[in-house]
Formats: C-alpha cells, sequence, structure tokens
C-alpha cells in the first residue's frame, strides 16, 4: 500500500510539471516501437525540446522523415533515433535505432538531408532534440510491479 500511495504522489506532482514544461516549450509523448532499445522502450515517456535543434551526434532527435520509408512514398514520418553523424558541407545527417537488428534507419536508405534540398531522397526536418526520462520511466515500472 506505501508503494501505490507513494506513486499516486509522484503522479500528482510530476503531471502539473510535464503539463507546464509541455505548454511552455516542450512537448512529451509516449515512445512506441522496439527501434531505439534499450535507450526507449514502447510505452516510455520522453521530452522533445523543439527548441533545441542543434545536432549534436550520440544525441536522440525526433525527425520528421520524407522519403524514408521503403514503399518510396512521399510522407512525412515521425521518428526518433540517434544522429550518428553530421556532414558538416550539407549538414545532411546518418541516423540509427539503437536496436540495430530491428531498425530501419539510414543503413537502410542513406544519409537524410535537410527538407528542400535532395527531392526525390530521404529528408528530415527536426522536431527537437529527445531527453528520455529513464529514472522516471523505471522508477514507474518498478511501482506498477509491486503494486501487482
Amino acid at each position: 500500500m506505501k508503494g501505490f500511495i507513494k506513486w499516486v504522489v509522484f503522479v500528482g506532482l510530476a503531471m502539473p510539471v510535464v503539463a507546464v514544461v509541455s505548454a511552455s516549450y516542450a512537448s512529451s509523448f509516449t515512445s512506441s516501437g522496439n527501434s531505439m532499445e534499450p535507450t526507449l522502450h514502447a510505452g516510455d515517456i520522453v521530452i522533445a525540446n523543439p527548441l533545441s535543434k542543434k545536432l549534436v551526434p550520440g544525441a536522440i532527435y525526433g525527425i520528421t522523415c520524407y522519403n524514408c520509408g521503403d514503399d518510396g512514398v512521399m510522407r512525412g514520418e515521425g521518428l526518433r533515433k540517434r544522429v550518428i553523424r553530421v556532414r558538416a558541407e550539407d549538414r545532411c545527417i546518418w541516423i540509427e535505432g539503437d536496436n540495430k537488428p530491428v531498425s530501419y534507419d539510414s543503413r537502410d536508405y542513406g544519409w537524410v538531408c535537410p527538407r528542400g534540398t535532395a527531392p526525390g531522397k530521404p529528408e528530415y526536418e527536426i522536431d527537437g532534440r529527445i531527453y528520455p526520462l529513464v529514472t522516471v520511466n523505471r522508477w514507474i515500472r518498478s511501482l506498477k510491479e509491486r503494486v501487482k
């Protein structure tokens, strides 16, 4: 019962903070898929800061990717991927998921260039840098396990 009360108090305190942060300058959402495991798991809460668009190799970004699908359809697909390399001359990026055996990424479709610079090829728009709330996610999972 103590664990449940701690969980209720935590959620009661955390939700207003997430709401203020989301309304101010960031958006929070729940991760889906398994291409970023073990860093992000399906159901993890992440925060994307749309003001943080400077590309830093090694960081995870929310990316809208065009022409990145295996069907050749031109559409904006929301991805969460790690930027591995940035080509200085044209700002094209190499992106990969952390779960390499299942991730569909630059190893499949190559370099992804800024939107409007490479028509017909994979192009991106940065939605924001992703900050996983790993500690919070793991704490919530452990509380859920204790309550069961």
